[in-house]
């Protein structure tokens, strides 16, 4: 559930133990209320509030995409677990990092070689389950997009994957750039210089051949 209706009807521990009265084993509140949609300013106090009220487990929910957005949420409303969404689509092992922390263990660390494995199995994935190219494609660039966002250089990728009118030419791209991720991480500081677009000149500042 959300926080409540608008900001004068944020009733979600109401709701909640309503439902804990009802038989519920579990609640997960997100911080948002339905008028706030995708936006609204971040208030977690009654995901807190529902957590000292209720005996059954609260879940804190909304705008956690790193580890240190869900241990935020752990200390700011005592919750007893968190809800991940889009965050898990653009990091999978992020589940993976935050039960590190909150274990006391090292960081779990990706390489280029697991992204790549990864990429490419749900790719592989999207071709078995659609019947068109087409469809798979529209995944493919989607799933893209946000598991980009979290690669080195990934605003470099995410164009050329979403240009791509063919599943050979996505895996070409995706290919091309873990083959420099690899470099990269190889400690080729060179790998990504011809593949990074040229930097834009300031505002009023000639580029380089304009200068000419």
């Amino acid at each position: 559930m959300r926080s409540g209706f608008d900001a004068a009807h944020r009733n979600a521990p109401d709701i909640a133990a309503i439902c804990e009265a009802e038989g519920a084993s579990a609640v997960a509140i997100h911080w948002r209320t339905r008028e706030d949609k995708y936006g609204g300013e971040r208030a977690v106090d009654k995901i807190a509030e529902a957590k000292a009220r209720l005996k059954i487990p609260v879940l804190g929910n909304g705008d956690i995409v790193d580890v240190e957005s869900a241990l935020r949420m752990f200390r700011e409303t005592g919750c007893d677990g968190v809800l991940i969404g889009r965050g898990a689509v653009r990091n999978p092992w992020l589940l993976r990092q935050v039960s590190d922390a909150l274990a006391g263990r090292p960081i779990t660390v990706v390489n280029a070689a697991e992204q790549r494995r990864v990429m490419f199995t749900y790719f592989d994935d999207l071709i078995r389950r659609f019947n068109r190219p087409a469809g798979a494609i529209g995944r493919m660039k989607m799933f893209a997009g946000y598991f980009s966002k979290q690669l080195p250089h990934g605003d470099a990728l995410r164009p050329r994957l979403q240009r791509a009118e063919t599943v050979e030419a996505l895996y070409e791209h995706a290919l091309a750039y873990f083959e420099r991720l690899d470099r990269h991480e190889a400690g080729d500081e060179a790998a990504f210089e011809a593949y990074l677009p040229p930097e834009r000149p300031a505002r009023g500042e000639l580029s380089a051949e304009q200068a000419v």
